[in-house]
Formats: C-alpha cells, structure tokens, sequence
C-alpha cells in the first residue's frame, strides 16, 4: 500500500509541472522560432538541429537587437520556472526574458503599441565558457495592451562570440 501511495505522489508531481514551449527542442524552427535582428546583425547566421540552436556574432551592441524570439501562453499571477542550458565562448552578457510585444506577424503600420516591456522576468547572464544549466523561476505580469503576445525572448546582441543553447525549458509551477 505504501509503494501504490508514493507511485501515486510521484506521478502528480511529475504532472504538476506543465511545459508551455511549443517547440523546446527546436524540432520546428520556422514554425515556432523567429531570430529577429537589427541591421547592424543582418549577416549573422543560425544554426538550428534537434535541441541545439548555434549562433556566432563577430561583434556586440544592444541585448535585444539579436533575438530568437516563440510565442508562451503564461497567464498574470502565476508562476513559471525557466530552464536552459548555454555554452558560450567569447565576451559579454546573455539575456533571457519573457516580454509583451506586438504580434511578430503585424504589419507595423496596424501596431498602435511598438514598444516591448518586461513581463515576468529579465535574467543577465555572464558566460563562462563551459556549458552551464540555468534556472529561473518568476510571476508572469500583464500584457501592456490586447493586441500584444507574450514571448519568451533570448537575447544575443550583447555578446561577441559563438553561442550554443539546448534544453530549453519553460515550466509552469
């Protein structure tokens, strides 16, 4: 009875945590991953294969003029767990957040909101050049207007190097 008990207390913890990325693996690149860049990063190039993502800068600026951007569905008050896993050889910061933006498909004209805020969670990161696992746990906030989604945003502007991410992960708790 003992052993039924505990099988039945582990089985609900294991289902208490519920995935909210679409495509953690990045099985599905198009489909649920967009790399947004500013001009100043238009040659840089990606790389995606089952459950890593590569990309090289060959300089730094803003965090969030390189970013590979997928669309969560986290509700206001609740709680989520952020988990990732980063090798990243170079110089500078890795920023990992979860926004309210305009949908990525509207034509700017259409957008009476441009901006993006923070909606939960702003995580610098400083690599150390060995693959590093990452976990963050936050309080999703508000979108700042209805015709905004969230996104969970990884940003590369501010680094200057190659960086590779894997076992990307966002759990509610």
């Amino acid at each position: 009875m003992k052993k039924l008990i505990l099988l039945f207390i582990l089985i609900n913890l294991a289902a208490s945590a519920q995935e909210i990325l679409l495509d953690p693996q990045f099985k599905k690149k198009d489909k649920h991953w967009t790399l947004k860049k500013k001009p100043e990063f238009s040659k840089v190039k990606s790389k995606f294969s089952k459950n890593l993502f590569t990309i090289q800068t060959n300089h730094s600026s803003e965090s969030f003029y390189l970013s590979l951007l997928t669309e969560i569905d986290i509700q206001a008050g609740e709680t989520y767990e952020l988990s990732i896993s980063t090798l990243a050889k170079g110089e500078g910061e890795l920023r990992f957040s979860c926004i309210s933006r305009p949908q990525l498909n509207l034509y700017p004209k259409k957008i009476k909101v441009h901006r993006f805020v923070t909606i939960g969670i702003t995580q610098k990161v400083n690599p150390k050049g060995t693959w590093e696992n990452h976990s963050f746990t936050f309080t999703a906030k508000e979108l700042l207007s209805r015709e905004h989604r969230s996104y969970l945003s990884l940003q590369f502007g501010a680094f200057h190097g190659k960086v590779q991410i894997k076992d990307v992960h966002l759990t509610k708790l």
